[in-house]
């Protein structure tokens, strides 16, 4: 018996255009089975960010009855109770995909202290994002410049800013 893959939505095509334009490597139509307190047997989800071992999730009937709202709360209460990190995605995202989606990861990533190196990763994608090269041109100026003051106060200013980017990887609140 040859079991057909489910059709892929055009909410879920926007997402995965979004990760394969971001570069974020990742698994569509995800399998997890085994979760505790679920009467299905098996789970799936929509996407799992391979870098990140993070699921993500795209609610696209959110909003079409609260028949599909009870489904998917179901679905997020057992993903939350099997610890299962999962950014979840809801039509009206869609149009502001980038800004909601890293910042949800990041905030799934901080979470899970087991995911701390990926949240490292992802700290570090965002500050070269938005510093990249100004960012190292900035270094090579603190190196060059000849006083010493100076230098010293930039070195700091990028210190502290780079510190900023990634506490979050680190220092959790337990």
């Amino acid at each position: 018996m040859i079991i057909e893959k489910r059709k892929e939505t055009e909410g879920e095509e926007i997402i995965r255009l979004f990760l394969e334009d971001e570069g974020i490597e990742f698994k569509q139509e995800a399998e997890i089975p085994n979760l505790r307190g679920d009467f299905a047997d098996l789970r799936t989800a929509d996407f799992y960010l391979l870098q990140y071992k993070v699921y993500v999730e795209f609610f696209g009937q959110w909003n079409a009855g609260d028949k599909h709202r009870e489904r998917y709360k179901s679905k997020k209460e057992v993903y939350k109770n099997n610890n299962v990190p999962c950014v979840y995605l809801y039509p009206e995202n869609l149009g502001i995909l980038k800004f909601v989606f890293k910042r949800r990861l990041k905030a799934e990533l901080t979470k899970h202290p087991e995911l701390k190196w990926q949240l490292l990763k992802l700290n570090w994608t965002l500050f070269w994002e938005k510093f990249g090269l100004i960012g190292i041109a900035f270094g090579f100026l603190v190196y060059y410049i000849p006083n010493l003051y100076l230098k010293g106060g930039l070195l700091l200013l990028l210190i502290a800013h780079i510190y900023s980017s990634i506490k979050d990887s680190f220092l959790r609140k337990a």
